[in-house]
């Protein structure tokens, strides 16, 4: 199987997505999302599904390149939506810190998560606001090998097309750049 969307049964969605993890490369389709691909250096996401596989605490951190606020938060309580044997998420409720300004989050959004590997992970990301995303994350352990994350850009060239996602213009993690503080009390 190419990749395997992430099923909603007993603890194994727990077990895949809860932890950190380090987007290593992505894509968006929509010309908003596009020009912010462009800009980000680093992304960090840390998930946390609760015990009854219910609802899951997204807290995504951002860095930007050249802006004066250079970095965003987004923490969102996401309900998880039974689909047969899949897993979909919708937003709930969530605070955001973006461009200095700390809001409620108002946006229609939902994701599916695929599993390629043990500690790799792809988000699908639609949003009513900022479009259609496609991000590639590997675990805290996995994804400092930017040798090993630039031959595996390929296939997720190939992981782009299947979902219907253009290739360019890409976030590519570096290995290089730092992250944004910990904001965990927004």
């Amino acid at each position: 199987m190419f990749f395997q969307l992430v099923a909603n049964a007993g603890n194994i969605a727990h077990l895949v997505l809860s932890g950190d993890w380090i987007a290593v490369w992505g894509v968006s389709d929509g010309p908003k999302g596009k020009a912010l691909v462009k800009k980000v250096t680093s992304s960090k996401l840390r998930l946390k599904l609760s015990p009854d596989n219910e609802t899951l605490n997204f807290y995504e951190i951002n860095h930007y390149k050249e802006d004066m606020h250079n970095c965003s938060y987004f923490i969102i309580n996401m309900t998880v939506t039974k689909e047969a044997d899949n897993l979909k998420l919708e937003a709930h409720e969530g605070t955001s810190l973006y461009e200095g300004k700390l809001e409620s989050f108002k946006d229609n959004t939902t994701m599916a998560f695929f599993q390629t590997c043990d500690h790799c992970l792809i988000m699908k990301y639609s949003s009513d606001d900022w479009g259609n995303y496609m991000l590639v994350y590997r675990d805290e352990d996995h994804y400092l090998n930017v040798s090993a994350l630039k031959e595996e850009h390929a296939t997720f060239h190939k992981h782009a097309a299947c979902l219907g996602f253009p290739t360019e213009p890409a976030f590519i993690h570096d290995g290089t750049q730092d992250f944004c503080a910990d904001r965990s009390d927004l």
